[in-house]
């Protein structure tokens, strides 16, 4: 694995440790009852863009 898909593994690691994702389901018998899934990435990319380019800039400064 090279340095830089490291770090983007690192970063994406760590995004989804603070922003964990889960999958949608049936939380009851009704059609209303229906549980969308909620993923940083998927929901809110703006945010998930910020965190993963401060990340990923943060890490590259580390020293390997």
């Amino acid at each position: 694995m090279t340095r830089r898909a490291a770090i983007n593994a690192e970063a994406r690691a760590i995004i989804k440790e603070h922003f964990p994702s889960y999958r949608g389901g049936w939380v009851g018998p009704q059609p209303w009852d229906y549980e969308p899934g909620w993923s940083l990435e998927a929901n809110e990319p703006e945010r998930f863009a910020r965190y993963y380019r401060l990340l990923t800039a943060a890490l590259k400064k580390v020293q390997p």
